[in-house]
């Protein structure tokens, strides 16, 4: 966990999340963050029951350029289940540096079968612009980003 920073309750208002069945193989689901390319960092830090975590994170400094809009960034990987429950914890930058939790996301083994084969989408708009991704036609799939 971070240290407590500031961080604005309304932060999840910046956040939309879709689920598309696009061919991911079985056995898991695609975690895809999307982010402004000039905006703060976001992270989805990924954890299987108690071990330890993984993280998709993209924003001004990290992630990958969305190949038909340079505006985007996006980080990915995919999650493979093992039989236990899947953490994923949307973080936020806060005051001075410090990383914040904003929102866990338990995915628990009983309802592996409604991700298994997705790609799982988290959208995640700057401050400046929060209904940018509300807009579905801002939301770019997978086909459009790599």
């Amino acid at each position: 966990m971070g240290a407590p920073g500031w961080v604005p309750d309304d932060e999840l208002r910046r956040v939309e999340s879709v689920s598309v069945k696009d061919g991911t193989p079985t056995g898991g689901f695609r975690l895809i963050l999307v982010d402004q390319a000039i905006g703060w960092e976001r992270a989805v830090r990924v954890q299987h029951g108690e071990e330890g975590w993984t993280e998709v994170k993209c924003g001004d400094v990290s992630g990958k350029v969305a190949r038909t809009n340079p505006g985007i960034k996006y980080s990915d990987m995919y999650v493979k289940y093992k039989g236990l429950p899947v953490k994923l914890s949307l973080w936020a930058p806060g005051s001075i540096g410090f990383w914040n939790p904003i929102k866990d996301i338990i995915i628990q083994p009983s309802d592996f079968q409604k991700y298994d084969g997705w790609s799982y989408y988290i959208y995640w708009a700057n401050h400046d612009d929060e209904s940018y991704f509300k807009n579905y036609q801002n939301q770019i799939k997978a086909n459009n980003l790599i």
